[in-house]
This record gives structure tokens, C-alpha cells and sequence, in this order.
């Protein structure tokens, strides 16, 4: 069984700034009118951009949320790390137990305080894997989850990546070195963890003081963890700045009008 960890705390600072500087913006003709009312209604509340309007129904949180629910049979628990005054109350009809705690200045530390709310889960003890999502990625598919739980068992962590498709180079002392890009990796989510694996990682990490990006690093960095890689899909974008959810706006929403969206999530787009 599954326990499911949703991060979506903060306060979207970069994605505020992008907004500042954009001059799409601030000249609304120039960009779709439903798009235009969703960041302008959600700026007159506190802001979170995970709660931003994609559809005229859902939120960026409501895709991820949507997707897991169609593997609700395997989730025992759902924490979501987020502000305290989100109304949990209508998933508690999706998964078996939801249960929320606030989030951390850093991912590390959200993550962290995601996982100490799933000890106190009355399904803790039947919970054999943890998956970690970053709700600020919409664009997850059931072939992901189902890509990242068939493959999990023989190791202690397992992670969606993309390889790049533009040229790499690393710059040193004004010269550029140029980098096999077949051999980097962009690290996305979901991850999905064994149980005593992610918490005893997040542990060390904790005691040694280090600092980590995302959960699979953690497992990286402490070498005595096996860690699998699996093919993610270069839809799945994180929305940090305003040009990103531009991006995703129009993605879904052209597979949704089109008739398209199950055929994505099936993974056969």
C-alpha cells in the first residue's frame, strides 16, 4: 500500500515576480481573456499558484489530484503539505484518510514535515511505499504512477526524468565545455520511495545539516540507497514562473478541446 505526500506550500514568490515583468500581463488584449481573469482573481486572494484556475472548473492542484485518484485503491493515506485553511474535507470522499501540515521554507523541509504527518496516520503500518508530487506539476499521467509503482520493487527510490533536448554546456573561466546531454538528466515528479528508505534518508539528512533539491537526491547522496531512473514525459512541467503556466494553460486545454486528455494520460500521446 501507498502513502501519498502532495507538496504545495508557499508563496509562489517567483511566480509573482515573473508576473511583475511580463508585459503580457500587463497588456490583456494580447492573451486568452479566461486566462487573463483566473491570475487576476486569484492575485485578489492570498496567493498560491497551485490554486490557480487551468480550466474553468480546476485548479493546477485538481489534475495531479484527479490522477491519483484514479489509483485510490492503492493509497491508504494522502498528507497535503499546504496552507492549514485549504478545505481537505472533499477528498476525504476520494482516499481512505486525509490528513494536511504546513510546509517549510525549503522543499527539504516540507517534504520532511510531510512524512513526520504520515507516522501519525492510523494506516501507517500498511503502508509499504511513499510517492512525493510536486502539485505545481499538473501534467502527471496514470502511466507515470503506474510506471513508477511497477518498478519500485527491487529498489529503495525510483524517479521520472527527461533528457534535454537542447545542446548542454558547462562554463569555466569564460570558456565552454560542452556536455553529452544523452547523460543529463532533468529530474521530475512524482518519486516513489520505499517507506524506511525516504525517512531514514530524510534523517541523515536532517542530523548532517545538508541541503537537497528534490527527495531522490537525498537517496543519491547517501550511497547506500539503489535507485531506479524511469522515462517521464516533456509535458510534465513544473510551474515556477508565469511563462510556465502559460505553457501548461494551453497544453491542457488544447488535449481537453480536442478530445485528447485520456489518450494522454493512457501515456499513447
Amino acid at each position: 500500500m501507498i502513502g501519498l505526500i502532495l507538496l504545495g506550500y508557499g508563496k509562489s514568490e517567483r511566480f509573482l515576480k515573473s508576473i511583475s515583468n511580463n508585459d503580457l500581463i500587463n497588456n490583456p488584449s494580447l492573451i486568452n481573456t479566461k486566462l487573463y481573469n483566473y491570475i487576476l482573481n486569484s492575485l485578489k486572494n492570498n496567493f498560491n499558484k497551485i490554486f490557480l484556475n487551468i480550466t474553468e472548473k480546476k485548479s493546477i492542484a485538481d489534475f495531479s489530484i484527479d490522477v491519483f485518484s484514479k489509483i485510490s485503491d492503492l493509497i491508504k493515506s494522502v498528507v497535503f503539505v499546504c496552507d492549514l485553511n485549504l478545505d481537505i474535507k472533499k477528498y476525504e470522499n476520494i482516499f481512505n484518510e486525509v490528513l494536511i501540515t504546513e510546509g517549510g521554507n525549503l522543499r527539504q523541509i516540507s517534504s520532511y514535515k510531510g512524512l513526520q504527518k504520515l507516522k501519525e496516520s492510523k494506516y501507517f503500518n500498511e503502508i509499504e511505499y511513499i510517492i512525493i508530487h510536486d502539485l505545481a506539476r499538473p501534467l502527471i499521467t496514470l502511466k507515470m504512477l503506474n510506471d513508477l509503482i511497477d518498478n519500485i520493487k527491487d529498489y529503495d527510490g525510483c524517479t521520472l526524468y527527461i533528457n534535454p533536448m537542447d545542446s548542454v554546456a558547462f562554463e569555466f573561466d569564460k570558456n565552454l565545455s560542452y556536455i553529452n546531454r544523452e547523460k543529463i538528466l532533468l529530474i521530475q515528479t512524482p518519486q516513489i520511495f520505499k517507506k524506511e528508505a525516504i525517512i531514514n534518508a530524510h534523517e541523515l539528512a536532517k542530523s548532517e545539516k545538508d541541503t537537497f533539491s528534490d527527495d531522490l537526491s537525498i537517496l543519491e547522496f547517501y550511497t547506500t540507497f539503489k535507485i531506479n531512473y524511469i522515462l517521464g514525459h516533456k509535458f510534465n512541467i513544473k510551474i515556477t514562473d508565469i511563462n510556465d503556466y502559460f505553457i501548461v494553460f494551453n497544453l491542457l486545454n488544447f488535449l481537453i478541446n480536442n478530445n485528447l486528455y485520456n489518450d494522454y494520460l493512457a501515456g499513447k500521446i
